[in-house]
């Protein structure tokens, strides 16, 4: 029979559209009336596939019926029928790796970024939106979970992350003591100068987030207001945003109905007075170095105080104080060389308090007090949960007095701990080998060294799901005690 050439043209084009060749042949074999057995990858409605095959009705072909990993003939039509993510274009009915952004996009925009291969949601943060601003390193756009992720991610956003959002850059009061502010309203190009101005327009302004730029302010105060959602947030990466006060007031005073975060700040105090003062309202510290004053943080009546992921060190009373009545979740904090040979008040010293009462994963190393006085964690009532804690070398004259031991029963309910206290450390999963930091003398790095005790002796069940790095927890079989998860 002799070959048509109209039916060539036809069959060269069906080449060139990507039907491979040896199927090609088998098309113009047909056509020829030349088959002399039968075809094995033949089906219609009455003749079915073998297992693990498909039918294309309109060629009457069996395919794999995982678009794309057998050994049929063809694979695909469209790139949506490549189900193998190794593998998401289809070109010559065959399913192969993507080359660039344009043939993902073509595939399925909610996978528009070709990343090795394959077709991802991202390659950077910048190809995420508003609403899951990271892109993580599955390729996939997550929410955030600290604030500097936010400095990467698309469009024009603060770097305040809230409810796993980047807040936009209009959504912010801005702060830049270094700024001209003849003319401030808050805005990025019109910066107020100081935090407390910033303060004032909250009042009455619907934008609760402060972003402040790095440099040194004056003191503030929020009190004998009523305000929800406050939030005052140093500017990430290098340099220090620095809130200082005269020796007669606290550096900060919170004093009001409603909730305020303070993130990422260095609150640095005189020696005879507080740093950091909250009476009535929920506060919460996140990333912050609290130093050099009498008491470090001060809580009175507070609903809660939360203190996570900072450093609170070098004030001569105590670091943490709570009293009248407040409740508290501590945790991965770093508190150190707190008091003096003469103080009265542990390193961390919950007076009264109820509700939550939580200490978990905290570093609390090197506190001093006065002889016969608790150095390390002092629980006056109620039972506080103290877990995952490294409390080491707090000396009580010359002598270790980590917890308080009045009373028959322990109020600080001390376990799987890193205790210098004998009889403490031979009970409640405690440990009592002395933990190893990076450095133990100033300036102080209480990050923990290979082989330090407590690494994975810790409890999960109440430990925070990140370290004072943000670090995952754990890293190998358990949570490692203290405010820092060691990883290689």
């Amino acid at each position: 029979m002799r070959f048509q050439r109209g039916m060539f043209k036809e069959a060269h084009r069906a080449g060139r559209g990507g039907l491979p060749w040896g199927l090609l042949a088998l098309v113009v074999a047909l056509v020829q009336g030349g088959c002399t057995r039968p075809n094995p990858h033949y089906c219609d409605e009455a003749t079915q596939c073998p297992e693990g095959l498909t039918c294309l009705m309109d060629l009457n072909l069996c395919v794999p019926a995982d678009g794309g990993t057998g050994d049929g003939p063809v694979l695909c039509h469209v790139s949506p029928e490549c189900s193998d993510p190794e593998r998401p274009i289809c070109e010559a009915n065959q399913c192969r790796q993507c080359g660039s952004d344009a043939e993902c996009e073509d595939r399925s925009s909610s996978t528009p970024v070709c990343v090795g291969g394959r077709c991802m949601e991202c390659r950077v943060s910048a190809d995420c939106g508003p609403d899951l601003p990271v892109c993580g390193s599955d390729g996939r756009c997550k929410a955030c979970e600290r604030d500097v992720e936010c400095l990467v991610a698309g469009g024009d956003p603060a770097p305040v992350c809230l409810s796993g959002r980047c807040l936009p850059s209009e959504d912010v009061l801005w702060v830049d003591v270094a700024a001209n502010c003849s003319m401030a309203n808050g805005s990025r190009g019109a910066p107020f100068c100081q935090i407390k101005d910033a303060i004032t327009a909250a009042l009455s302004d619907p934008r609760r987030a402060i972003v402040a730029h790095h440099g040194a302010y004056q003191r503030f105060e929020v009190r004998d207001v009523r305000l929800t959602g406050l939030m005052i947030v140093g500017y990430p990466g290098a340099g220090e945003v620095r809130v200082e006060g005269p020796s007669n007031l606290p550096v900060v005073l919170v004093q009001m109905e409603g909730t305020i975060t303070l993130r990422r700040l260095r609150l640095k105090g005189a020696s005879s007075q507080d740093v950091f003062s909250c009476s009535d309202a929920a506060c919460t510290l996140e990333e912050m170095e609290i130093d050099s004053g009498e008491i470090g943080v001060r809580a009175t009546n507070a609903q809660p105080l939360v203190v996570r992921r900072s450093r609170i060190h070098h004030n001569t009373a105590s670091g943490i104080y709570v009293d009248a009545y407040s409740s508290y979740r501590i945790e991965n904090n770093f508190i150190f060389v707190n008091g003096s040979p003469t103080s009265l008040l542990a390193a961390v010293h919950f007076e009264s308090s109820f509700g939550i009462t939580e200490f978990v994963n905290n570093t609390v190393y090197l506190n001093t007090v006065a002889p016969n006085n608790t150095a390390g964690v002092r629980c006056d009532s109620n039972k506080v949960i103290v877990r995952n804690n490294i409390l080491w070398g707090n000396r009580s004259g010359t002598s270790v007095k980590e917890v308080n031991r009045e009373g028959q029963v322990p109020v600080c309910d001390v376990t799987y701990s890193v205790i210098d206290e004998a009889d403490l450390a031979a009970a409640g999963h405690n440990v009592g080998m002395q933990p190893t930091f990076v450095s133990d003398v100033a300036p102080y790095d209480l990050h923990l060294t290979e082989g330090s005790s407590g690494i994975d002796a810790g409890d999960g069940t109440v430990a925070p799901t990140g370290d004072i790095d943000g670090d995952a927890r754990p890293y190998g079989a358990a949570v490692d005690v203290g405010a820092d998860e060691w990883v290689p």
